[in-house]
């Protein structure tokens, strides 16, 4: 098959850079710069848009397998088009499988567009004006050692099935999301988000199975929408579709919760797990569940709630606005000060958790004397 020429690149050192894109089995896009060298002597790729071009991008990845290695992808003011869904900046990506490794993207509109399999490690996104990376609707990415930061529209990354997120820092986007996940076999694993003042919820996922949040630290994060949303078309089932699992969330301020966990309305069942997390130092605007907001089935183990504010409004809440259903909670540890759990109508098993005295938490009718963590509506509770 005949090969393309590309003339759309320019060396920051002064020569002009063409190179070649061909559809055969494997095609690679490599400086010769080495991995370790500072990224200002990586070459940068400045797209220069001809007459009447439709897609002034730095390049269109096709074929089987693209690498494309140790670039600076920049755009100028002039070629910052956020109304022109085409005009990408970055990668146009059409390969079957695009491999991008040390590389940085700053200022573009869209950094990588598109895409059945993204394999990315050692990546730097800067001000993704439109967004970072988005595969396609059933496109799957893998994520490793990678900073985002900057405005980014609606989100820095959307991915779906068998999507893996792991090492990655994420700054701040203080108008949209930082991830949007979706589908089967999602993970989440070791990663960093803020500090950031922000708007929309830092990380959305419609699990369906498998799904892992695990490792993370969510700190600095103010007037957020909520840091975890998560909305499950629920089924009766044993296995939880999510486990959000031994993460910390440090001094957060939250129109919502923190994290919200809702069964899709006109659906019931299994919603997810919590395991081993920590909130401390956290408020919210005074909706019940500060920390954690549940509509469905939920277990709850191992948990830590400290300082949540305001002292009126529960750490942990269970109702039933979207789905009916039990939240189990064991093992927890509800510590100063004010209301450590509510609900306002759905079974709420807070049995065998710590309220920072031997004889449970406060109620007025039912533990009137200790004066320590509360909770309100229909609850079971252990003393202990």
């Amino acid at each position: 098959m005949p090969q393309k020429r590309l003339t759309l690149c320019r060396l920051h050192r002064g020569g002009i850079m063409s190179f070649w894109l061909d559809h055969c089995i494997h095609t690679s896009c490599l400086d010769s710069t080495p991995d370790s060298v500072t990224e200002d002597l990586w070459s940068i790729l400045d797209p220069i848009p001809q007459p009447n071009a439709d897609t002034p991008s730095a390049f269109v990845a096709r074929g089987d397998t693209v690498r494309v290695k140790n670039f600076a992808f920049f755009n100028r003011p002039e070629m910052r088009q956020l109304d022109w869904p085409t005009r990408t900046g970055g990668i146009r990506n059409q390969a079957d499988l695009l491999i991008v490794e040390h590389c940085r993207f700053d200022s573009v509109s869209a950094a990588i567009e598109r895409g059945e399999e993204i394999r990315l490690s050692n990546c730097e996104f800067h001000e993704c004006l439109w967004k970072c990376v988005w595969t396609s609707v059933t496109g799957r990415l893998e994520a490793r050692n990678c900073y985002f930061d900057g405005e980014s529209g609606y989100a820095f990354i959307l991915a779906h099935d068998s999507t893996i997120i792991e090492s990655c820092v994420f700054g701040c986007n203080p108008s949209g999301h930082f991830v949007g996940l979706s589908g089967n076999d999602v993970q989440v694993r070791g990663c960093r988000f803020g500090p950031c003042d922000g708007n929309l919820s830092t990380v959305y996922v419609y699990p369906r199975s498998n799904c892992v949040i695990e490792g993370c630290d969510f700190d600095g994060m103010e007037d957020m929408y909520m840091l975890l949303e998560i909305d499950v078309a629920c089924e009766e089932t044993d296995f939880p579709p999510i486990v959000v699992r031994d993460n910390t969330f440090h001094q957060f301020s939250v129109r919502n919760s923190a994290i919200e966990m809702w069964c899709v309305e006109g659906t019931n069942g299994y919603v997810g797990m919590l395991d081993d997390n920590t909130f401390d130092i956290g408020a919210g605007i005074g909706i019940p569940g500060s920390s954690v907001s549940v509509s469905g089935s939920a277990l709850m183990r191992g948990n830590r709630f400290e300082e949540i504010r305001p002292e009126g409004t529960a750490d942990v809440y269970a109702h039933t606005i979207t789905a009916s259903g039990t939240l189990t909670a064991r093992d927890n540890q509800f510590l100063g000060p004010g209301l450590g759990a509510a609900t306002n109508g759905p079974p709420f098993d807070a049995r065998w958790n710590w309220w920072g005295d031997s004889t449970g938490p406060y109620n007025a009718s039912e533990n009137p004397k200790v004066r320590e963590r509360k909770w309100a509506g229909v609850c079971s509770f252990s003393h202990g």
